[in-house]
């Protein structure tokens, strides 16, 4: 054999053995973004819910600061067991509790408790907020969020 043949038949290994290599690096990487696509899609479920859960949050907190006084006595009228109607129907507000379509399929749910505090001194309450967003693949996600807020009674003049 000469060898200039010799020479011939190892370009062909070589350029066989790289040609080889390329194509399980391309398959290791369509197989990451194959697997990545999945998993963003869980993320955005989760932020979603996230998100709403902390807006929704928010505003129950701002109803409260802005207007505490007919919590206050429609809680205590529903704990005395004289009326649960005005405790009702604080709780009955469509844009703390109910459910959007679009951007995302989601329910709410806002609670609102009383905690114990001094008597027209102070007014402490705990905000609960359950949010379930639904893929359209059907998986589920939940958020529950909890916050406290307290709120001294001053003089409204």
């Amino acid at each position: 054999m000469r060898k200039a043949d010799r020479r011939n038949g190892m370009a062909i290994v070589i350029v066989v053995t790289l040609a080889a290599a390329i194509l399980m690096m391309g398959i290791s990487y369509i197989r990451t973004v194959h697997n990545q696509g999945g998993r963003n899609t869980i993320e955005l479920g989760a932020i979603q819910a996230d998100l709403l859960a902390e807006g929704i949050t928010q505003i129950a907190m701002l109803k409260f600061k802005e207007i505490p006084g007919p919590f206050y006595y429609a809680y205590i009228a529903h704990v005395k067991g004289t009326t649960s109607e005005p405790y009702k129907n604080y709780h009955s507000d469509e844009i703390i509790n109910g459910s959007i379509a679009a951007p995302c399929n989601a329910e709410f749910r806002t609670t609102f408790q009383l905690l114990p505090s001094k008597m027209y001194e102070d007014m402490n309450i705990k905000i609960s907020v359950q949010v379930k967003v639904f893929r359209v693949d059907g998986v589920e996600f939940n958020r529950n969020i909890e916050r406290t807020i307290a709120g001294a009674r001053r003089p409204a003049y």
